[in-house]
């Protein structure tokens, strides 16, 4: 089944007001593009419910899915494809759009193949990886694998959060002491110098410096308040 607005709401995150994205678009709710490069924000004063940029998010993804199925290397490469692979590639045309996802020929070669490894690889060796590292990381892990993981699922990871897949190398690989759970979109675990490592989503600069609120998380023994944002 699939899962791709919960990927995306991960993903984009939801901004009720406009704002400026990184490539300099006017942008809303969860990563809508509603201005082109370099308008001004004077322009879009208003606010949008997170109910509403939900279904707007929804309406789009299906006329993007709808386009993809059009275009014959990515229909080749959806057929492939399982749920979570699928997604992918829409996450990816939801991000740089159909026409950007096309571009990806090598990518959809490989997954057209069956050769999701290759895939993957080509995923990162890209414009789009440069732009997003964490979030491609992700997405090509998912492709690599086409699972999300599972409960309990323990992975070994490289320096770079990349997933290690090569089962037949991991002699060469293997940390002492270090745990990481992963499901393929965000992890926890700790390395071997008895720090605590994260991988999570990237977020946009909160529209205030004010927190909205504090978390406690115990430290060393201490408890420790930790602000976040809205």
């Amino acid at each position: 089944m699939s899962q791709i607005v919960s990927i995306l709401k991960y993903e984009e995150g939801y901004r009720d007001v406009p704002f400026i994205d990184t490539l300099g678009y006017p942008t809303l709710a969860g990563g809508i593009k509603i201005g082109p490069e370099g308008a001004s924000l004077a322009s879009y004063i208003f606010k949008l419910p997170q109910q509403v940029g939900d279904l707007w998010m929804q309406t789009l993804i299906e006329g993007k899915i709808f386009d993809l199925k059009k275009r014959v290397p990515v229909a080749a490469a959806l057929c492939q494809c399982n749920a979570p692979r699928a997604d992918m590639l829409y996450s990816m045309a939801y991000q740089p759009g159909v026409k950007g996802l096309a571009g990806f020929k090598e990518t959809l070669n490989s997954i057209a193949k069956g050769d999701f490894s290759s895939a993957a690889d080509s995923m990162l060796n890209s414009l789009w990886a440069r732009q997003t590292p964490a979030r491609a990381r992700r997405q090509a892990a998912v492709m690599r694998s086409g699972t999300w993981g599972k409960s309990g699922e323990c992975s070994l990871f490289t320096p770079d959060l990349s997933e290690v897949m090569d089962l037949t190398t991991l002699g060469t690989a293997t940390p002492s002491a270090r745990l990481s759970i992963h499901n393929g979109l965000a992890g926890i675990g700790a390395n071997e110098n008895g720090v605590v490592t994260i991988a999570t989503a990237e977020a946009t600069t909160p529209a205030t410096s004010a927190p909205v609120g504090y978390i406690t998380l115990n430290v060393n023994g201490v408890d420790r308040k930790i602000p976040y944002y809205g």
